[in-house]
C-alpha cells in the first residue's frame, strides 16, 4: 500500500491534470481573412507610380490587371522631357480600361513632393467621369467645361479617352476588346 503523502500528491496531480484538460478550449479554426475589396484601377495606377518613385521598379499589382511602364521623351519648348508613363489596364465584360499616368522623370527621383498633386488630378478625373456616367447617352460637347469625352481609334477600334483640362498627367482610356 502506498505512504499517504504519496498518494495525496498523485491526486494532486491527477486533479491538476483533469482541471487543465477540462478548462482547455477548444481551439476552433480560424477564420479566413476577408479580402480587401479589389481597388479601383485608377487607385492601383497610383500605387504603382508610388512604388516607382521609392526604387520598385517591378510593381505586382492586384489580380486582372496589367501595369506597364515606358519612358517618352518629349520636346517641349525646344528642350528635350523626360517622361515616365506608367499604365494599368483591366478587361470589364467586352471593354478595356485604361488608366495612363505621364509624369515627368523628375518627379520620381529629385522632386517626389510634386508626386501629391497627383491625388487632386485623381479626383477631378474621377469627379469627370462620373459626371460624364451621370449624363449617359447625352454627352453632348460643352465648350465651356473642361470635363470631356473624345472619341479615338486604336488598333482599327473606336474608344474613348476621358479627359478634363485641370488635369494634365492623367487619362483614362475604354477600347472594346476584339472578339
Amino acid at each position: 500500500m502506498l505512504p499517504n503523502r504519496l498518494l495525496v500528491n498523485l491526486f494532486s496531480i491527477l486533479m491538476v491534470l483533469l482541471l487543465v484538460s477540462c478548462s482547455k478550449k477548444e481551439d476552433k479554426p480560424a477564420k479566413p481573412a476577408v479580402p480587401a475589396p479589389p481597388k479601383a484601377l485608377i487607385n492601383v495606377v497610383h500605387d504603382a507610380v508610388k512604388s516607382y518613385a521609392a526604387g520598385n521598379l517591378n510593381f505586382q499589382g492586384q489580380r486582372g490587371i496589367a501595369i506597364s511602364t515606358r519612358k517618352i521623351t518629349r520636346t517641349e519648348k525646344g528642350t528635350q522631357v523626360e517622361y515616365v508613363e506608367i499604365r494599368g489596364l483591366e478587361q470589364r465584360g467586352t471593354t478595356l480600361a485604361a488608366i495612363t499616368f505621364l509624369v515627368p522623370a523628375t518627379w520620381l527621383t529629385s522632386e517626389k513632393e510634386k508626386l501629391a498633386g497627383l491625388e487632386a488630378e485623381m479626383r477631378d478625373l474621377t469627379a469627370c467621369a462620373q459626371k460624364l456616367k451621370d449624363k449617359g447617352d447625352n454627352l453632348e460637347p460643352d465648350p465651356t467645361d473642361s470635363c470631356k469625352v473624345l472619341e479615338i481609334t486604336a488598333d482599327g477600334a473606336p474608344g474613348i479617352v476621358i479627359t478634363d483640362g485641370k488635369v494634365k498627367h492623367i487619362q483614362m482610356q475604354m477600347y472594346p476588346v476584339k472578339q
